[in-house]
C-alpha cells in the first residue's frame, strides 16, 4: 500500500511540474463565484480531489438514508430498465428518478443565456 501511495505522489508531482502551453480562453461573462465554478478552467487534480470528496461523502450519507451502497448510476439504470420491461413499480426509487432527471436535463436549456440550438440548414442540392 505504501508503495502505491509513493508511486502516486511521484507521478502527481511529475505531472504538476510539467509546463503547459497557455490555452486560449473566451472573455469572462460572469464574475465572482459563478466565474470560478462555471467558466474558469479547473486543474484536473483539483477536480479529482473534489469528486473524490463528494464520492467519499456519498457512502455514509447513502447508508444514513437507508441505501446500503454508494451513489452510482449503474443500478438505477438497471432498475429503470427492469421497470420498463416488467412494470414492477417496486423498482422505482430515488436512483431511477436521478437517471430520469439526468436524461431530461440533456434536452432542457440551461437558461435564457444558453447557447442557441443548432439545427441543420436545408440546402438544395443541384441536380
Amino acid at each position: 500500500m505504501a508503495l502505491l501511495m509513493a508511486l502516486t505522489v511521484v507521478l502527481v508531482r511529475r505531472e504538476l511540474k510539467r509546463s503547459t502551453a497557455p490555452m486560449d480562453t473566451l472573455p469572462p461573462q460572469r464574475t465572482g463565484l459563478a466565474h470560478v465554478l462555471f467558466e474558469k478552467r479547473w486543474r484536473p487534480f483539483v477536480a479529482g480531489v473534489i469528486i473524490g470528496l463528494i464520492a467519499s461523502a456519498a457512502y455514509p450519507l447513502s447508508f444514513a438514508s437507508g441505501r446500503k451502497s454508494a451513489l452510482g448510476i449503474t443500478t438505477p439504470s438497471a432498475n429503470l430498465s427492469s421497470y420498463l420491461v416488467t412494470g414492477n413499480t417496486e423498482r422505482v426509487d430515488w436512483g431511477v428518478m436521478l437517471v430520469l432527471g439526468i436524461g431530461a436535463k440533456i434536452f432542457l436549456p440551461v437558461g435564457r443565456k444558453s447557447a442557441p440550438s443548432r439545427r441543420p440548414v436545408a440546402v438544395a442540392i443541384p441536380a
